[in-house]
């Protein structure tokens, strides 16, 4: 090679050796651009060498809220409760792609939901619940790995994100406290999320009735629905939920008597479907469901005798009465709802059903 021809070479290995060396570590490149848009306790704490500079993994995986695989490289962002205001880089994933879970819960973001996330293959968990993003929401298809997408008390708007039916190793899914949704109806595409254990829906602009395909979601632990404007009767097909420990149905507009179905989920720990236009009585089938610590149907029209059944239970929580014109107030089995004071429901409870101790909280 001619000396001005290796001369010219090496003349342009030297201009590429900054964007080589900047390339050695995008790792620690990100995280120097949250630290200077995210700011807050944690972020100011990070020790980050300059773009310019080389630095180790080691360094950026010894940095707190950050977790990283045997490689070094950067696997868990968690920065939830950092006390962080700001907004979060662009391209996040461009710069660590074996990013697996984001936790930027209960800090101050700005601006909407973050467009960079779209490119995060590897994303299992997406963790923005008390962020105050605002906004419509995006296409989520792309984020095929996710499992836990948390986007719950925000300020979201515009069309519910009904592309989350597309993720189908989604097991967690709350968008609990978003009232900004347009209107609209709970799709029968959600159905296909057959790993889903947790789905909270309330507060989200939800009409309809509640559909009986529910009953087909038979992974579920977890399903509430609260503060919707339900109508129509509670699906008999929620029984076949076997797994279901929490089922919340609160501030809807639910009609018709307590399915007696409910009373199949032997594994239920709560149930509340308070302030609704429920009628009828309960079913002793389900104050006799054994692993039941919370009933709550207070402010319904429901009538009826007190199922016999309460006497197994020995203690009994009471919480206090809104409205004493309902004809029973039942809170974990059944106490009557139109006695004028605490004390009253006390003796009854008491006396007649045998119970060693009550809490009036």
């Amino acid at each position: 090679m001619a000396p001005s021809s290796l001369l010219l070479l090496l003349l342009a290995l030297s201009a590429l050796l900054p964007l080589l060396t900047l390339s050695l570590d995008p790792q620690s490149d990100y995280l120097l651009l949250m630290k200077q848009s995210l700011v807050g306790p944690t972020t100011s704490r990070w020790a980050l060498p300059p773009p310019s500079s080389p630095s180790s993994s080691s360094s950026v995986c010894d940095l707190s809220g950050i977790t990283c695989d045997e490689a070094g490289r950067v696997t868990v962002i968690d920065l939830s409760l950092g006390f962080l205001a700001g907004s979060l880089p662009p391209n996040i994933c461009g710069y660590i792609p074996t990013l697996q879970a984001l936790r930027l819960n209960h800090n101050s973001l700005r601006g909407g939901f973050p467009l960079g996330l779209l490119n995060c293959s590897s994303l299992r968990e997406l963790n923005l619940n008390f962020t105050g993003l605002s906004g419509p929401i995006p296409d989520l298809s792309p984020l095929k790995s996710l499992r836990i997408l948390d986007l719950a008390n925000n300020q979201f708007s515009g069309q519910f994100p009904l592309s989350i039916t597309n993720l189908t190793n989604l097991e967690f899914i709350s968008f609990n406290e978003n009232r900004g949704f347009d209107v609209w109806h709970l799709p029968e595409s959600f159905a296909a999320l057959t790993k889903l254990r947790v789905l909270i829906l309330s507060r989200t602009s939800l009409r309809g009735e509640i559909p009986k395909w529910i009953g087909n979601m038979t992974s579920l632990t977890d399903l509430e629905l609260c503060g919707n404007s339900h109508i129509g009767r509670i699906p008999a097909a929620i029984g076949k939920l076997k797994n279901l420990r929490l089922l919340e149905l609160y501030y809807n507009l639910l009609t018709g008597e307590i399915p007696e179905e409910i009373g199949n989920l032997t594994s239920l720990v709560e149930f509340d479907c308070s302030v609704n236009q429920l009628t009828g009585r309960v079913p002793e089938q389900v104050c006799a469901l054994p692993n039941l610590k919370l009933l709550q149907f207070y402010n319904n029209h429901l009538t009826g005798i007190l199922p016999p059944v309460l006497g197994m239970y020995a203690s009994i929580s009471i919480s206090s009465v809104a409205e004493a014109r309902v004809n029973f107030f039942i809170f974990l089995c059944l106490a009557i709802n139109s006695l004028e004071n605490y004390q009253r429901i006390m003796q009854i409870a008491l006396l007649c059903f045998g119970f060693e101790s009550i809490t009036i909280s």
